[in-house]
């Protein structure tokens, strides 16, 4: 019997548009009705994670967060959080050098706001983005046609400060986010890897982006101590994901599903395949095996 269900945002809980569907949403609130937990697992931060978690009424039913790719795990109803790991001054400052050095996007979050580097080449797509932002309050259907638009969501925060030098680089860190347009991201990839994965917990999440973590913390970190709340074991959880920072939540569990939008990395190890995002691949899910469940 699953007790435990575990969903990611992007790609996989939210269709193109960045909404949840009503199919989705109605599954989800049904099997909260039945006394299953739910876990919204992002590589998200707080702020742009728990309106999604209160449209699915999971502060009603006791559901969690684990955010930032499991740097974070936040109970709704007794509002606890857990941090689980920061990023040091020194492991930022390094991630700043291969970000400016390899001329990529870097973010960089902390419990005060966050902190952004922009390369040149991209300050013309920041610059267009902003305009967007300003004449089209709705834009999400945009976001479905130039992807590259998406590297500049963060700027809506209010809590927002410039990079110019590594000695900007300074306090503790939540997350750390690389990014760029095009196929630059792939031929970087294993430069960031070589130079940070010592220090840090780095993952594919589409084609833009790589997240950097505490070393050693992933969603599965979150979801592990809710596991320990409840007293639900490894067989009672379903987990469902599409990109690399869901792999080790897909590969720990039995019911390890893969979304069908899901990177190769993760249909291969998933243990079934639902529907895509766009065809409500979690509802299909739970309606297959959690409201079926006596």
């Amino acid at each position: 019997m699953i007790k435990l269900f575990v969903s990611d945002l992007d790609g996989t809980m939210l269709n193109n548009s960045k909404t949840i569907s009503n199919e989705n949403k109605e599954a989800v609130i049904k099997a909260q009705e039945m006394g299953v937990k739910v876990i919204l697992a992002t590589g998200r931060g707080m702020d742009s994670t728990i309106a999604y978690a209160k449209e699915l009424q999971m502060d009603k039913y006791g559901g969690y967060l684990v955010t930032n790719n499991g740097q974070q795990m936040y109970d709704l109803t007794s509002q606890y959080l857990q941090t689980n790991g920061v990023i040091s001054a020194k492991d930022a400052q390094e991630a700043f050098k291969v970000a400016k050095e390899y001329h990529l996007q870097l973010i960089l979050s902390s419990a005060h706001g966050l902190a952004f580097y922009t390369p040149k080449e991209l300050v013309p797509v920041r610059a267009l983005y902003q305009v967007i932002n300003k004449i089209l309050p709705y834009f999400g259907f945009i976001f479905q046609h130039f992807n590259f638009l998406q590297l500049f969501g963060f700027l809506k925060s209010s809590h927002l400060r410039m990079l110019k030098s590594v000695d900007d680089v300074v306090g503790e860190y939540q997350k750390a986010g690389f990014a760029h347009i095009g196929p630059k991201m792939l031929k970087v990839e294993p430069i960031i890897r070589e130079r940070l994965s010592a220090n840090l917990e780095l993952m594919r999440v589409g084609g833009l982006w790589i997240d950097g973590s505490p070393k050693g913390i992933t969603k599965l970190t979150g979801i592990q101590q809710v596991m320990a709340i409840h007293h639900i074991n490894y067989d009672e959880v379903m987990t469902v994901g599409d990109s690399q920072n869901d792999l080790t939540m897909i590969h720990a569990f039995p019911r390890g599903i893969a979304m069908g939008n899901a990177e190769e990395e993760i249909l291969t190890i998933a243990s079934e395949v639902t529907l895509t995002n766009s065809q409500n691949g979690v509802a299909h899910i739970i309606n297959k095996y959690i409201l079926n469940q006596s």
